[in-house]
């Protein structure tokens, strides 16, 4: 006879009672979890990194067969002492392969830029130790843009020097006593950006300030439409539009030269290239803006 005290239950709680984990299955659990994402975070980065450059890629094929681009260096070599002009131009007077950029070796002192990676680790880049380093791109034609232009480029600056020499990126052009002619983007030192172009009696541009440190990458462009100049920063217009009358002057012969002053040895700059553009028509800012999440590292 069962007695009526006792009740059967399927509550088997009270026959296998719960328990937490304790604080050393924890830090196990913690442990294994940490190590696997060391693991798969490299993996995933590479991954990211590749839809990038691939996404990169497409646009790079797309952006060369612009008739309005006079050069563009995608700096996609990855070795050698010639870095290649990958616009397909309209004018049938050019040869693409005259805008080609050799690799300056003035004396024994000079050292070639070099070959790295670029923004994402699949792109190439070059590397300019900041003296002594330089490429020259010969006297085309092509580079006499007078009445509208476009530069662009993505760099990573290594190292501003205030109270030094400017740090070219691009240029081409004369300088004669007070008189200046061509058009150039470069760095003066500091945490300023500046391009200016020249109609032999007045210059048109002015400095504009970027915010990313040394090691960052940026994306920056100018643009002018033959009556207002605008500064670019990682897609966004930051200054402008700047009133100045042209046309550029381009009544002279001189060397289109990258990472250093045009008309001197002089102007060196510190750090990557990866990507330069230079087009006869002023960019608009939508087109300057997309070309940027293009060329962007995140």
């Amino acid at each position: 006879m069962i007695p009526h005290s006792y009740r059967p239950t399927n509550d088997t709680a009270s026959i296998h009672p719960a328990r937490g984990f304790s604080l050393v299955e924890l830090l196990v659990v913690i442990a294994i979890i940490s190590a696997l994402m060391a693991m798969l975070m490299p993996s995933l980065e590479q991954a990211l990194e590749n839809a990038r450059y691939s996404r990169w890629l497409s646009f790079s094929m797309t952006r060369r067969v612009d008739e309005s681009l006079v050069a563009y260096y995608p700096f996609e070599e990855k070795d050698g002492t010639v870095l290649h002009n990958m616009a397909l131009t309209a004018d049938t007077r050019v040869n693409p392969a005259e805008l080609d950029g050799k690799f300056l070796k003035v004396n024994s002192a000079w050292t070639h830029p070099e070959w790295t990676s670029g923004r994402w680790k699949p792109k190439g880049g070059l590397f300019f130790a900041g003296s002594n380093c330089g490429i020259d791109c010969g006297q085309s034609r092509a580079w006499r843009i007078r009445d509208a232009i476009t530069i662009e480029a993505s760099f990573q600056t290594l190292q501003y020097r205030p109270g030094t020499a400017q740090q070219w990126i691009i240029g081409w052009g004369v300088c004669s006593g007070t008189r200046l002619s061509g058009w150039n983007l470069m760095n003066d030192g500091r945490y300023l950006w500046k391009s200016f172009l020249y109609n032999g009696t007045a210059a048109g541009g002015s400095n504009w300030s970027i915010a990313e440190a040394p090691f960052d990458w940026v994306h920056v462009a100018v643009t002018w439409d033959g009556k207002s100049i605008c500064f670019y920063n990682n897609g966004v217009r930051v200054r402008g539009p700047l009133a100045w009358t042209g046309p550029i002057n381009t009544d002279f012969e001189t060397n289109c030269k990258i990472g250093l002053l045009q008309w001197s040895n002089d102007g060196y700059f510190n750090g990557i290239i990866d990507e330069i553009a230079v087009y006869n028509r002023a960019l608009s800012e939508d087109e300057v803006k997309s070309h940027y999440e293009m060329c962007r590292v995140r």
